[in-house]
């Protein structure tokens, strides 16, 4: 990501996938070494090269298949900047508005700070109806 005006690096969201377990599993201990099993530094990289997932291990970030690859470095690299995507339900009315926005800005149909401001607007106003 580009870096903002003032010199300080643009802040995006950040989300990984995640994995639980019931409470009401019989087999807690089992259950709990499988996901260990899954979620570890050697088969998180075999899910990423088998299938193109980044791994949500930061240990693996210096690992040549992660360097080589440009979009997995490039998620890496913005992770350090990145704060956790909110987990509350307005977030669902963010993504229609900013992706109509990014529309606008990438065919030149608008300004990007005109966009911004509008989608703003749609999701305040998205929120406050969905909330009354």
């Amino acid at each position: 990501m580009p870096t903002l005006p003032n010199g300080e690096p643009i802040k995006t969201f950040m989300g990984v996938k995640t994995y639980a377990l019931s409470a009401y599993t019989e087999n807690q201990e089992w259950a709990e070494m499988f996901l260990a099993e899954l979620t570890n530094e050697e088969n998180a990289l075999k899910m990423f090269e088998a299938y193109n997932e980044i791994p949500p291990v930061a240990a693996l970030e210096s690992n040549e298949s992660i360097t080589s690859n440009e979009v997995a470095k490039a998620v890496f690299d913005q992770a350090t900047n990145a704060i956790p995507m909110p987990n509350i339900p307005e977030m669902g009315q963010v993504w229609e508005p900013m992706a109509q926005a990014l529309q606008l800005v990438a065919t030149g149909k608008q300004d990007g700070q005109k966009s911004a401001d509008d989608a703003v607007k749609v999701i305040e106003q998205q929120i406050q109806a969905n909330n009354q």
